[in-house]
């Protein structure tokens, strides 16, 4: 499978959907491995800053456009805050529309990240614009964006992404409703707990409790239990740690008596040390 582009198969299997990883599909696991290497090269290296990264995607060369890019996505994912004026606003919108033309996609993807890793909601027009007919992979990244930078506008084109027939859609869709935080998506996710698609419902049950509603907490629960993966059987080692260690997250910030059977297992003999060891810290909120 290329990972640049979602296997249209996996829609019919929900184990396959499952493997490729809890919160992430594909494209956005290859996207965002690239900029987990770019933020170490930035580490050890002399980074830019971010505006020097925004005058080259604007006169550089097309690769050096998109490796800019990339560095400022990279940048700012690093960086707990950042402060940008309205024209640093207006220059990266400009070169987000004028990405339209690019031959290949990496530009406009990584511009489309940078601009959601603001967390500043004037990217949120720019954003929603012709979404409906951007390259699939694209919208992904899109709609992580609005995930990290939405508001109300947003709210709804991701409740709409919810009816999608694309799981990939769905998944990402239903984690960015969980990022924004806004009470009034609760309704709509609910019936996603029932989708058939495992990963959309363990996504679902965690973005209901981030936005305080209980729902999902006997889905959070199995999560808990590492048995309960055996199920699927091409979910590796490494997938049940990412989402017994999601789960575990939940269960410290929502100290409810249904997790205590679990947390005490995983505390006394689960093999990953730093998950029994999590799960001890969790049982201290019990």
């Amino acid at each position: 499978m290329s990972p640049e582009t979602p296997d249209k198969s996996v829609s019919n299997n929900p184990v396959r959907v499952v493997i490729h990883s809890f919160f992430i599909v594909p494209f956005l696991i290859a996207v965002f491995g690239v900029l987990l290497f770019a933020m170490i090269k930035l580490v050890v290296g002399s980074p830019p800053s971010i505006h020097e990264a925004l005058t080259t995607i604007g006169r550089g060369s097309e690769t050096e456009r998109w490796q800019a890019a990339l560095d400022l996505a990279s940048m700012l994912q690093s960086q707990a805050e950042v402060t940008i004026d309205q024209s640093f606003v207006d220059q990266l919108i400009f070169e987000y529309e004028r990405s339209r033309t690019e031959r290949k996609p990496y530009l406009r993807t990584y511009l489309a990240l940078a601009m959601g890793l603001t967390g500043d909601i004037r990217f949120e027009p720019a954003l929603l614009d012709r979404l409906e007919n951007e390259d699939p992979a694209h919208r992904l990244a899109v709609i992580k964006a609005l995930g990290l930078a939405g508001g109300v506008a947003a709210e709804g084109t991701l409740i709409d992404f919810l009816d999608e027939q694309d799981v990939a859609v769905v998944l990402e869709s239903v984690v960015a409703l969980g990022r924004l935080g806004r009470p009034g998506t609760v309704m709509a996710l609910k019936p996603m707990l029932t989708h058939p698609e495992p990963n959309v419902r363990w996504d679902t049950a965690i973005a209901l409790a981030k936005l305080g509603d209980l729902s999902g907490l006997e889905i959070i629960n199995q999560l808990l239990d590492r048995s309960y993966f055996h199920q699927f059987p091409d979910v590796d080692e490494r997938e049940q740690d990412r989402a017994i260690s999601v789960a575990l997250n939940m269960a410290e910030k929502i100290p409810d008596p249904l997790f205590k059977e679990n947390l005490v297992r995983l505390s006394r003999s689960d093999p990953n040390l730093q998950i029994a060891n999590a799960a001890l810290m969790a049982l201290k909120r019990y």
